[in-house]
């Protein structure tokens, strides 16, 4: 989250063009299809320990 407060405004527009085309080069079912398959492989993979990091925003 710090990376993405701090990071050029040149940066942010690359990654917001980047995602931009991304999203748009597939179609509504095939966003669908990719969620409900990652949702099955998440249910039938063992559960993970999750390590929360908290760091003060500067």
């Amino acid at each position: 989250m710090e990376a993405a407060v701090h990071m050029s405004l040149k940066e942010k527009e690359f990654r917001r063009d980047c995602d931009v085309l991304s999203i748009a080069s597939h179609t509504p079912t095939r966003w669908a299809a990719t969620i409900l398959s990652d949702i099955a492989a998440a249910a039938s993979a063992p559960p993970k320990k999750l390590d929360v990091l908290t760091k003060p925003l500067t």
